[in-house]
């Protein structure tokens, strides 16, 4: 591993460059699309969310993030609303237009109860990690990751769909590029003490 490519938990939080990524964030996300994934049948023929859904359950997870100490965040919730408004079906859209145009005027999504499914969150979390993952590493997720997900027409519903096909497949390339980013970026390194320290620097006497 070069030394461009290593960093500390502390460091992975978030960097200075904002287009940087975030490894810790990216780790968060897939390990929480992980856990949904796990109240599914392993065996099942695959799971799908309106793609309206995954756009607002979304906005709820950066507007969370915004409250707490991320609102560059804010801009992107604006953006995912205005796609779900977009895709909404069955009346929702005038309701998610407001809830955008409050949003945009300092009223919290906590006034609105969306209701979104557990698929819808699953594929939130994992766009969400796709767009934290640290940026300039020789591999990227999104073949793993992707190749298992897939956005198409769902005549039954009539809307547009966000797919998986083979929820094992997604939930072994989720947890490889969770591990990953877990052993590459040290993310469950214990903080040393200064004694550790100093006795690291100290030198073995010689002879």
């Amino acid at each position: 591993m070069s030394e461009k490519e290593t960093t500390y938990a502390a460091d992975a939080v978030k960097p200075d460059d904002p287009h940087a990524g975030c490894a810790e964030c990216a780790f968060k996300h897939f390990t929480a699309a992980m856990a949904l994934l796990d109240l599914y049948d392993i065996s099942s023929p695959g799971l799908w969310a309106a793609e309206s859904d995954v756009m607002l359950a979304r906005a709820e997870i950066l507007a969370a993030e915004a409250e707490h100490g991320y609102p560059e965040a804010r801009v992107l919730v604006v953006g995912c609303l205005a796609a779900a408004e977009t895709g909404a079906t069955d009346g929702k859209a005038e309701a998610i237009r407001a809830s955008r145009k409050d949003y945009m005027r300092g009223v919290g999504l906590g006034v609105h109860k969306w209701t979104v499914p557990y698929a819808a969150c699953l594929f939130a979390h994992i766009l969400e990690g796709l767009r934290e993952y640290p940026k300039g590493l020789s591999q990227t997720p999104g073949t793993a990751i992707l190749a298992n997900v897939i956005l198409g027409w769902r005549e039954d519903a009539q809307v547009t769909a966000v797919y998986a096909f083979d929820i094992g497949q997604l939930r072994d390339a989720l947890d490889r590029e969770a591990r990953r980013l877990a052993d590459m970026y040290e993310l469950f390194r214990k903080p040393e003490t200064p004694n550790e320290t100093t006795r690291r620097e100290v030198k073995a006497p010689s002879g």
